[in-house]
């Protein structure tokens, strides 16, 4: 539906192990869901990398009171009205904090409320997370050269295949790099733009029969690719099968 939401596609194990701990911050940080996409390729597929850093990703819980002491004597509203979207929470159970949620919209204290200016006041206050959190969405990465006569897009499990596909692009002459992405949603039209309207040809790369991703960049970035490569039987891309589509279609 319309809840706010993070969906973040790692693109290998090692993006995997980072960005889960980045969600869980980010789900604590901005009390939403984080929602984090495998497949069986990142599920079975082997691959080495170098011990992965426990210290790298520091926890963040965010707002959190633990006495009523910081509220300078004001109520707790579970659900009060913020600038940013993230209201003030504590943990079922501290003292002199009583915890309501209702299952339906509620008013800040928490019950249960079906005013239709409450229901926009809350609605818009929980869509203000998403413009709160856009500064700690990373970029998109982009592999090769910094510029190239073509880019190949890819999010989630195709990033390795399209780099592969490059370095052997590389060896018929051809210029390519890769801007991969790991976080699909939200994306920030302001950033991410000026990145993609430099592209000089764009292919997006996607293991399904809808270009759903190039669907996203066209409705909330105003992007539209050149063309995409889409693969549905089931099977992972193969970077000859990338290189030789790339080569046919534009070369």
């Amino acid at each position: 539906g319309e809840f706010p939401r993070v969906v973040i596609a790692p693109g290998d194990p090692e993006e995997a192990f980072y960005d889960t701990q980045r969600a869980f911050n980010l789900a604590d940080k901005y009390q939403l869901p984080v929602i984090l996409l495998s497949d069986e390729y990142l599920a079975t597929s082997r691959m080495n990398f170098a011990d992965f850093d426990l210290d790298r990703i520091p926890v963040d819980r965010g707002m959190v009171l633990t006495s009523k002491k910081e509220l300078g004597g004001g109520e707790y509203e579970r659900f009060q009205v913020t600038k940013d979207g993230v209201s003030p929470r504590a943990l079922p159970g501290t003292a002199g904090l009583t915890f309501k949620a209702g299952s339906d919209e509620h008013n800040p204290g928490g019950e249960i409320c079906e005013d239709p200016d409450n229901r926009v006041e809350q609605m818009d206050k929980r869509m203000r997370k998403l413009k709160s959190l856009l500064p700690e969405i990373p970029k998109p990465v982009l592999y090769g050269p910094k510029n190239a006569d073509i880019t190949l897009i890819s999010w989630g499990t195709t990033k390795h295949a399209c780099i592969e596909a490059m370095e052997i692009m590389k060896q018929h002459d051809v210029t390519a790099n890769v801007l991969h992405f790991v976080y699909v949603f939200p994306l920030d039209e302001k950033r991410l733009l000026p990145i993609l309207s430099r592209l000089k040809k764009a292919v997006i790369v996607e293991n399904n029969a809808t270009a759903q991703f190039a669907g996203m960049l066209k409705e909330y970035v105003g992007f539209i690719a050149d063309d995409h490569l889409l693969k549905y039987d089931g099977q992972p891309f193969y970077p000859e099968d990338i290189r030789a589509y790339i080569m046919k279609k534009f070369f």
